[in-house]
């Protein structure tokens, strides 16, 4: 119902398929269910605030369940809060590139100027802009 390929989309039976699968201990299905909320509420909403803070909560339970995309979410969410989340914003994007999320260990090198440790496994799963320079052999396919 999420996302029409099998069966046409509905957000309305999809969002408890996804809580229910996340109570059950499905941690891709917390992130899946986390960004719907985000991503179908607006600020006009006069739920907005909750709806945001429970698609905080289900990016917590998708982490603590080994949902990469959750702890991304998370890091990201910590590391716009400023110096005393930044530690553990750190923290998340590291589990998160541990479960291959490219885009962590992306934003990991980059705190950690640069390492090319993960840099190069960020380019092993994610196009990003430094990866023909990391291996100018990548670009010729």
């Amino acid at each position: 119902y999420l996302d029409g390929k099998i069966v046409r989309a509905n957000l309305v039976k999809a969002g408890p398929l996804l809580d229910r699968a996340c109570t059950l201990g499905d941690g891709d299905a917390c992130h899946r269910f986390a960004t719907l909320l985000r991503e179908s509420s607006t600020q006009e909403d006069a739920d907005y605030a909750g709806r945001r803070q429970r698609a905080a909560t289900l990016d917590q339970r998708g982490c603590e369940l080994r949902s990469g995309g959750s702890c991304l979410t998370l890091a990201e969410f910590y590391w716009q809060g400023g110096a005393p989340s930044r530690a553990r914003a750190e923290s998340l994007f590291e589990d998160s590139c541990r479960m291959g999320v490219a885009e962590a260990c992306h934003r990991l090198a980059g705190i950690r100027d640069n390492d090319q440790r993960l840099l190069l496994k960020a380019c092993a799963s994610g196009g990003f802009a430094e990866c023909p320079e990391l291996n100018p052999l990548a670009g010729q396919q």
